[in-house]
């Protein structure tokens, strides 16, 4: 029986390894060693993964100690929820502040926060074209709102969402009540191929990454987390990634999914083109 030749589209969902990111780790494959360890195999895993952390640096214009290697998406918006009302939990009962349309790994933390009765929440909704108002950030901000977490590119609608202009009202925010917070976090997962990282232009003290929404190997991710915002570990062991994410890191998916970003900022302009076109 003759069968039509299937076409993927749920690229919003994970994107296939790209055929020369497998290359690339093919060619680091020798490295398996501990990067906490202080022998030669140890040394070279490190080194390694100090590449991949310095090459996401330059992408998103921070220093290599404000990047932190995770699994993935959930866990880094996991560790930034609950690792920054953990840290900030002895100032009162803290505010957050986000949207009804924010992905599962943030609502879903949110919520069960709220259940447990740790944080008090705004959920904003959106207007008719899926976005944000910035104002309406600004009309719920008050002296306990500890985070303002608005995604940047909805995994849904493919909307990209004012993150600039509501970390900028936030900033003033702070700026006219004298304070270290509210803080500003944006789910970035869907946007390295479409927009660029440069956390200085998106404005958000923390943004957080996945490598399987940029054509890079599955189970790694990062975090972008600005040296002023504290955040507690929600799990312990070795110390590893500044103490924030214990758990031996596997250099080379953590080189692949660096790789996989640096594709994405070469093709960026060209790939845009040509799905506006598609489109």
């Amino acid at each position: 029986m003759f069968q039509r030749k299937r076409i993927y589209l749920d690229y919003a969902s994970i994107t296939p390894i790209d055929r020369r990111i497998l290359s690339y780790m093919k060619k680091k494959e020798r490295i398996f060693g501990n990067p906490s360890s202080i022998h030669m195999e140890g040394r070279m895993a490190q080194s390694l993964l100090s590449e991949a952390r310095t090459s996401i640096a330059r992408m998103a214009q921070v220093k290599q100690d404000e990047v932190i290697f995770t699994s993935g998406g959930t866990e880094s918006n996991n560790l930034v929820i609950q690792g920054i009302v953990s840290a900030y939990s002895g100032s009162g009962l803290p505010h957050i502040i986000t949207s009804v349309v924010e992905h599962p790994s943030v609502l879903e933390v949110i919520k069960n926060l709220e259940r447990q009765k740790k944080i008090t929440v705004t959920y904003l909704s959106v207007n008719k074209d899926g976005l944000v108002i910035p104002e309406d950030i600004v009309k719920h901000l008050n002296e306990r709102t500890l985070l303002v977490s608005i995604m940047l590119v909805n995994n849904e609608l493919g909307v990209i969402q004012p993150v600039s202009e509501i970390a900028s009202l936030v900033r003033a925010y702070r700026s006219k009540q004298g304070t270290k917070y509210p803080f500003v976090h944006t789910d970035a997962s869907q946007a390295p191929c479409y927009l660029d990282m440069h956390l200085g232009r998106l404005g958000s003290d923390v943004a957080t990454y996945d490598s399987i929404k940029v054509y890079g190997p599955r189970g790694v991710g990062c975090i972008i987390l600005r040296n002023f915002v504290s955040v507690d570990p929600i799990m312990h062991g070795g110390g590893q990634e500044k103490g924030l994410r214990s758990g031996t890191e596997n250099p080379v998916a953590v080189a692949g999914f660096a790789e996989a970003l640096r594709l994405a900022e070469q093709e960026r302009k060209s790939e845009v083109i040509r799905l506006t076109n598609l489109q």
